[in-house]
């Protein structure tokens, strides 16, 4: 279905904001299937179950009647997980086109609230930016703007978890999904006395891309603010899982990320043994009975590094030597002695 593109223009960037007709499609979230509105770029896109692996991993960490908070609820696909197993659900979203996908595909699911505003580390307005037709990918604009009609611009109210935690009515928190591309800093030091005080676990979106471009932060400074919150940071690839805040797996985590687009995913918290118990849930029997045969995740990045530097050390050999060649044969002697190898050549057929 064609968007139309001729919607109200935003005063503050004179940006045409699309005004979309609401498409709804039959999605699988978990255990149950919803009928869900959104826009037409995000729902072609996904498939008939959404992210069997998220949800999975956040039933992994919480308990049947956990309060969770769901920061960057987008149309509210995982808030309605969160719902299957969770006695209250806080979804928090901002982009006002969003919010009202969310509040459509929440409204007859009684135990979710739905806040309209983005969260950080101050209190205010700030711009968001996204993609018409992609509303999943929008961004917080205060240090980087991309410069084409394609994209919305508009102001949303920000607060802080600290001071407005008491108004999503959860009373308790055990559990934070945050996915609010590359903000997710901004979000947890808002919320620090509430994280200190209740700690929560937190399930977060590691994105090198959205974190250098749209926050200017590289990822060994996210990881050293990140664990500045919470003490203990795991970083997820499939069904395994290396602890983020041990020195030892900090070269292969980031290199995985940034080169192989792996480790997207981390969970994060103040009791390792509980975060290992839980992640330990996800790993199918299979993998459990074959892992002491198999070679370890890290010695197997370490051994790759070693091939790679190995591969790239004969590289420069093998260039040294072609440059060595190069340079003999198109010297004087070589060209002078020409003719009395052509005449050993000679002698020796």
């Amino acid at each position: 279905m064609k968007q139309e593109r001729n919607g109200p223009m935003n005063p503050m960037s004179g940006i045409g904001v699309a005004k979309d007709p609401i498409i709804r499609r039959p999605i699988t979230v978990g255990e149950k299937s919803y009928q869900i509105a959104g826009d037409n770029g995000y729902l072609t896109a996904m498939g008939e179950h959404f992210e069997p692996t998220t949800i999975r991993t956040l039933r992994a960490l919480c308990d049947d009647g956990a309060h969770a908070i769901d920061v960057g609820a987008n149309i509210g696909l995982t808030a309605l997980g969160l719902s299957q197993y969770c006695d209250k659900v806080a979804a928090v979203e901002p982009v006002p086109r969003t919010f009202d996908y969310l509040r459509r595909n929440t409204e007859a699911t009684p135990n979710i609230s739905i806040f309209k505003h983005a969260l950080g580390n101050s209190e205010g307005i700030v711009r968001m930016q996204g993609y018409n037709d992609f509303l999943a990918g929008s961004f917080i604009a205060d240090t980087y703007q991309v410069n084409n009609d394609n994209h919305f611009l508009e102001a949303v109210p920000i607060k802080r978890l600290d001071d407005c935690f008491a108004s999503t009515g959860l009373g308790r928190l055990d559990l934070m999904k945050v996915d609010v591309e590359g903000f997710e800093l901004e979000v947890f030091e808002g919320g620090r006395q509430v994280i200190g005080d209740l700690k929560p676990l937190a399930f977060l979106e590691m994105n090198h891309w959205c974190l250098n471009v749209f926050r200017r932060i590289s990822i060994p400074e996210f990881r050293e603010r990140l664990l500045a919150v919470f003490p203990f940071v795991f970083a997820m690839d499939g069904e395994n899982y290396l602890d983020y805040g041990d020195d030892a797996n900090v070269h292969n985590i980031n290199h995985g990320h940034i080169i192989e687009h792996r480790f997207s995913n981390l969970v994060a918290g103040f009791d390792r043994d509980e975060i290992i118990a839980r992640l330990e849930t996800l790993r199918s029997p299979v993998i459990e009975q074959e892992a002491p045969q198999a070679t370890t995740l890290d010695a197997m990045h370490l051994e790759i590094d070693s091939l790679r530097r190995d591969v790239a050390d004969l590289q420069m050999r093998l260039n040294a030597s072609t440059a060595t060649v190069e340079a003999i044969q198109t010297s004087t002697s070589w060209k002078i002695t020409a003719p009395i190898r052509s005449l050993v050549g000679a002698f020796k057929k």
